[in-house]
């Protein structure tokens, strides 16, 4: 219609224009230092979304499908892709939504709808693209859209949010930059949100009570089972690893239990769920062992992990530490109730 009607001459409709004939030669060149400084920024941002798309894409496809991916080949096979391309002049190659989403609508079920893909493009380019010259764009974007539409998962929003508000938000405010700011500045903020998110969910460690359960070795939390505990005898349960970042609040938690329990004569600290310390962590508990024994308490660990524990024998805490190191909670449990009864 648009070349019967000359809608791009006399109604300015917007079309392809013109579409270079042949395939390029191959060509590679060192770019000179000035120029590699000015590319490092943009380089590094497509690389970045050109990965985050593939991924996306790919996990989202394979969901649908019930198939799984392998990310570390995705992104070789992403790699050679590029350097391919860098040999021939082409565009910087990625998993992209739009092309995904029209191949997928198009009944593609196999890596063979690429090669498929890339030979017609290989005929267009090399006899064809005078037919494609005065193709309208608005032809392009409506063909994106449809094959696109069904990509948008609104479900799996409701889902996340009802499960983790904290990675729906995250998700909200990716969809909201792209849409107000751009692809590259909208991914930005996408990964700052889930890096905000993360740090938040490490600030803030589940730490729980524990008893043992009657006639068991399972310890679980005092507030959802009926367990049984020790007078004098404490058992708590850190669940993530200790950082600088959360220490205060580990210490805070600490407080508060110790005042809630009075006649305290030991503490045990359950480090099943800790798979790392830092320095700074062993620092806090040093001085933590120190108030605790100026206060009569000892201090134990238990279940501690084999690296946790390979780094605190070469640290100034293992020496001093007021307690034991229990192989188990359980074990914790009956060295400490038998004491208790003699």
């Amino acid at each position: 219609m648009t070349v019967e009607f000359d809608l791009d001459v006399r109604h300015g409709v917007a079309v392809v224009g013109t579409v270079v004939t042949g395939l390029p030669p191959p060509n590679f060149f060192l770019p000179g230092f000035d120029t590699v400084r000015s590319l490092i920024v943009p380089a590094f941002l497509m690389a970045l979304i050109g990965m985050v798309q593939n991924i996306t894409m790919a996990q989202a496809l394979a969901i649908r499908r019930r198939e799984r991916i392998d990310p570390n080949a995705e992104l070789t096979g992403l790699g050679a892709a590029n350097i391919v391309a860098a040999f021939s002049g082409g565009m910087p190659v990625g998993g992209g939504l739009s092309r995904s989403a029209i191949n997928v609508a198009a009944g593609a079920r196999t890596p063979l709808a690429t090669i498929v893909s890339a030979l017609v493009m290989i005929g267009v380019v090399a006899g064809a693209a005078g037919w494609f010259a005065r193709l309208p764009l608005a032809v392009l974007a409506a063909t994106i859209i449809m094959a696109a539409m069904p990509m948008i998962d609104l479900r799996a929003l409701r889902q996340a949010w009802a499960y983790d508000r904290a990675d729906a938000l995250a998700l909200l405010g990716t969809a909201g930059g792209v849409l107000v700011f751009g692809l590259e500045t909208g991914i930005g903020l996408g990964v700052m949100l889930s890096l905000a998110a993360l740090l938040y969910r490490f600030s803030l460690p589940h730490m729980a009570v524990l008893g043992r359960i009657p006639g068991s070795e399972h310890f679980r939390n005092v507030e959802r089972h009926a367990v049984e505990t020790l007078p004098g005898v404490l058992f708590l349960r850190i669940d993530e690893s200790l950082f600088f970042g959360n220490l205060g609040a580990v210490e805070q938690r600490l407080k508060q239990e110790l005042e809630r329990t009075p006649g305290v004569r030991d503490l045990v600290l359950v480090m099943s769920a800790v798979n790392l310390m830092d320095a700074t962590a062993v620092e806090v508990f040093g001085e933590l062992n120190r108030e605790l024994a100026e206060r009569g308490i000892r201090l134990h660990l238990a279940e501690v992990k084999g690296p946790v524990q390979d780094r605190l024998q070469h640290s100034p805490l293992w020496p001093v530490l007021s307690g034991e190191v229990f192989l188990s909670a359980n074990a914790a449990f009956e060295a400490l109730g038998g004491a208790a009864r003699r």
